[in-house]
């Protein structure tokens, strides 16, 4: 007999964890703590920024980062305890999901570098890399690419401090913006997700078969994005459905704890799980599916939402959620769900699933495309307004694991500058310089 009172407990601690109350008491707590216990440079900066993270109210936002600003100002670069700010990479020139969306041109036109991913900003500012960083600012403009939300993290807070002038950044939610310009004058905050980014192309091939599947999740095992809620739901949904979880191992939990946790709820026989699926398993089995379900109640811009609606798959999420897709949701791409009553909401969502139109929605808004579009305008304009030249626009790319050049030809042609950028500064840029996939080359024209 399951735990009945299990899920009421999961829902109360995540209740009491999010809620703005609890935010506002554990940034106060912490912001003491930077002034009654003595602390490294490093470490009191990390733990400003997770006060920062956590603060739910503008004032004392808006203290916190006067704050952070003082201190970065302060911030001797010799002082900086780099251990202290993430897990030292294995090859610190190695930034494996950058990529080059523009080289340099005559006449003082500015090159564009993207690099997503907070562990991947941090390789530029390395010691060892600080005293090319004025040369690269000089000749580059540095888009940077968050996963989380909202900011600042202390990688952000790097860039703040060793990028001289603009810098520019994606956004994992739309609420961010504010916040980042709250953060520093330096930073540029452009209205593009960072789930922006899908090739609609790598989907086609799969679109048109049997919805054999009634529910997918596709989402790492970490506890944040609560699978348990999907479990509780499974005990009283029809033993009929078909559901599929697609993810990795993640923040301590494996296929092993996922279905423990399953058992707990009495539903351990009422899925499969694909674990480490191919980028192939991911599309193939999204559109199979009548419905995708995202349960985070907070997070980055998730990149499912829209791999789901690429894939012709309408998405549910929970009313309330702080996630950066939410924004992609509405009467003809998803609906928001009611966690206390998931499963009525999920049963019904099911039902409906047919009078979605999700793909042809997201080709016309969030397909990389459409955004390559937007930010090329952005920079274009900027450009006009500095007074400088603008003859060269930005090479389309799509993100799937790391960042491509979806045309197999302007990877061929990108490689030459990829080259003279890594002899340059040192760093190697991922493998955005690949060519397709037969597969995806196929689809493309699908």
């Amino acid at each position: 007999m399951p735990n009945t009172w299990l899920a009421r407990r999961r829902s109360l601690a995540d209740a009491l964890r999010h809620h703005p109350i609890t935010g506002r008491f554990v940034a106060a707590a912490l912001w003491l703590r930077t002034r009654l216990k003595r602390q490294t440079p490093t470490e009191r900066l990390v733990t400003l920024a997770r006060a920062a993270h956590l603060c739910p109210t503008s004032p004392a936002f808006d203290s916190l980062c006067r704050e952070l600003r003082a201190e970065l100002d302060r911030l001797d670069p010799a002082e900086i305890d780099w251990g202290r700010l993430g897990k030292p990479p294995a090859d610190p020139c190695d930034v494996p999901k950058g990529v080059l969306l523009k080289p340099p041109q005559p006449g003082g036109e500015k090159g564009v570098l993207h690099v997503p991913f907070e562990d991947q900003w941090l390789r530029l500012f390395r010691p060892g890399q600080q005293d090319r960083v004025a040369e690269l600012a000089a000749d580059y403009d540095l888009i940077l690419g968050p996963s989380w939300s909202p900011p600042p993290e202390p990688a952000l807070l790097m860039a703040v401090k060793f990028w001289p002038g603009r810098l520019y950044t994606l956004l994992s939610n739309h609420a961010d913006a504010v916040r980042m310009r709250a953060i520093s004058e330096k930073l540029v905050p452009i209205p593009l997700l960072a789930s922006s980014w899908a090739d609609p192309a790598a989907f086609a091939p799969h679109l048109g078969q049997a919805r054999d599947l009634d529910v997918v999740m596709l989402a790492n095992f970490a506890p944040f994005k609560r699978h348990w809620l999907l479990f509780d739901a499974l005990r009283t949904l029809p033993r009929s459905y078909r559901v599929l979880l697609l993810g990795v191992p993640l923040g301590g939990r494996n296929e092993t704890d996922l279905r423990r946790e399953a058992e707990r709820f009495g539903v351990g026989d009422r899925f499969d799980v694909i674990v480490r699926p191919s980028r192939d398993d991911v599309a193939r089995n999204l559109a199979r599916a009548r419905v995708s379900l995202i349960l985070s109640k907070r997070e980055g811009s998730c990149v499912a939402v829209a791999e789901s609606l690429f894939a012709d798959t309408p998405v549910g999420l929970v009313h309330g959620a702080h996630v950066g897709s939410t924004a992609y949701i509405n009467d003809r791409t998803g609906r928001m769900l009611r966690e206390g009553n998931l499963a009525e909401d999920v049963q019904a969502f099911v039902a409906e699933a047919h009078t979605y139109r999700p793909r042809t929605w997201a080709l016309a808004h969030i397909s990389y495309r459409h955004s390559t579009a937007v930010l090329n305008h952005l920079f274009r304009e900027q450009a006009r307004r500095d007074g400088r030249p603008w003859t060269r626009d930005l090479e389309p790319f799509a993100q799937d694991l790391v960042s491509i050049y979806p045309a197999p030809e302007r990877a061929q042609a990108m490689q030459p500058h990829i080259d003279a950028f890594e002899a340059r500064f040192g760093l190697r840029l991922g493998r955005g310089m690949r060519a397709t996939s037969p597969a995806r080359q196929l689809a493309a024209v699908a």
